[in-house]
């Protein structure tokens, strides 16, 4: 009896003293994913954008395609400069026909260019950031009277120069936010307002009475006005 009993003591410890050597001393297996085994390195600082090209959109509604373009100067300093056409500013006429009479006029294509500097309070980033910005505009649209003109004096000796049409001078002030855009992470947007003085110079044909001939002579005639006006835009800009 008691021989059995050791041989199966026996038995039992050759059979459990290895499971559970084989448990303490277990290798553990670990699986590693692709990303896991790259090397880790410094994260490398975003390069800056020097450069801008930009569409303000809303100038459209003033007869204005325009194109600009901005770089930096300094830390804090960028300029700013624009060329475009014109064709005609619907909102000046439509304030002003009653001096001038001009809506009934037809439109030839011209050119306006616009330029000034933008200061960056915070510093620059890549075009990102509340700036202010003085502003100068030149915008020329050309006209050609549809009315038939009668014959004078005043009017012949300037048929050959005069040019119907308005020139736009401005001396803005702006203050705005360029921002990086929701819909597409590569463009930003530019918005803007501000204050500005005008200059207008306006060219056109004003009707006089002939009381040798009982007709009208149309005098080559020039405007000059001055006024104040508010400025508000919006620009997609594709930095680069």
């Amino acid at each position: 009896m008691m021989k059995k009993f050791f041989f199966i003591f026996v038995s039992f410890i050759i059979i459990v003293i290895p499971v559970i050597s084989q448990e303490n001393g277990s290798t553990k297996i670990t699986i590693f994913k692709p990303e896991d085994n790259k090397p880790t390195r410094a994260d490398i600082p975003r390069q800056q954008d020097l450069h801008c090209l930009k569409w303000n959109y809303f100038a459209l509604i003033r007869g204005v395609f325009l194109i600009n373009y901005e770089f930096q100067l300094k830390k804090k300093l960028s300029a700013e400069i624009g060329l475009g056409l014109t064709y005609r500013d619907l909102i000046f006429e439509a304030t002003h026909d009653s001096y001038f009479n001009i809506s009934s006029y037809k439109a030839k294509y011209n050119f306006c260019i616009e330029g000034g500097v933008r200061f960056y309070p915070k510093d620059f980033d890549s075009f990102e950031g509340i700036y202010f910005s003085p502003m100068f505009s030149y915008r020329r649209y050309t006209l050609t009277t549809a009315t038939d003109l009668y014959s004078s004096y005043q009017f012949t000796n300037t048929i050959f120069s005069f040019k119907p049409g308005y020139n736009l001078v401005d001396l803005q002030l702006r203050f705005g936010y360029q921002y990086e855009s929701f819909w597409y992470l590569d463009l930003l947007g530019d918005f803007y307002v501000g204050a500005g003085m005008r200059n207008a110079t306006v060219n056109y044909y004003a009707g006089v009475h002939n009381a040798t001939t009982g007709g009208t002579d149309y005098v080559s005639t020039k405007k000059q006005l001055q006024f104040p006006q508010l400025l508000c835009g919006f620009k997609i800009c594709v930095p680069f």
